[in-house]
């Protein structure tokens, strides 16, 4: 996103598909470690606390998924529509009644690794939450990723990253 980054880097950005209803942001990632633990980071009360937010989900279709946001009002109140663990989980995400789409992960073991494909597709009507929630999902990743290497979190680039994709121009606010 910024000219002094290199390949490598800025394949970590997420892209933004249009279709008609709406746009669906992806990301992917390549970790280096099985995807029993990606799956656990993904699904487990104590490790979510650390890396999204504190809360839980009911790991069945049709489950509740009950998160609350420590850094502002955000609670989402889902609910899974599909799971096939350790390689599948996706839920409706909504907060106060907003509906802001729904969140797919899958997971492909590899020798060891695991490759995460993120997907929120997001509805029309939440156009104005894309640049927000691009460097949000970024910056969340981060948080997965360091919490699987057992190493701190560094620091939170939500504004940097929120000014790169602005800059690059991958979402526009409206039509």
């Amino acid at each position: 996103m910024t000219q002094h980054t290199d390949q490598t880097e800025r394949s970590r950005y997420g892209t933004v598909h249009e279709h008609a209803e709406g746009y669906q942001l992806r990301f992917e990632r390549q970790l280096c470690h099985p995807v029993e633990k990606v799956w656990a980071a993904l699904t487990d009360p104590a490790q979510l606390a650390q890396w999204l937010a504190p809360g839980e989900m009911e790991l069945t279709l049709g489950g509740r998924v009950s998160l609350a946001f420590t850094d502002g009002d955000g609670v989402i109140d889902g609910q899974v529509t599909a799971i096939a663990p350790p390689r599948l989980l996706e839920f409706t995400w909504t907060d106060q009644d907003n509906d802001f789409g729904f969140v797919r992960w899958e997971l492909i073991a590899g020798n060891g690794d695991t490759r995460l494909l993120l997907i929120h597709t997001v509805p029309e009507s939440a156009r104005g939450f894309g640049l927000p929630m691009l460097a949000g999902w970024h910056s969340l990743l981060e948080k997965l990723a360091a919490l699987l290497d057992d190493q701190p979190f560094a620091r939170d680039r939500w504004q940097e990253l929120h000014d790169d994709y602005a800059r690059a121009g991958v979402m526009s606010e409206g039509k």
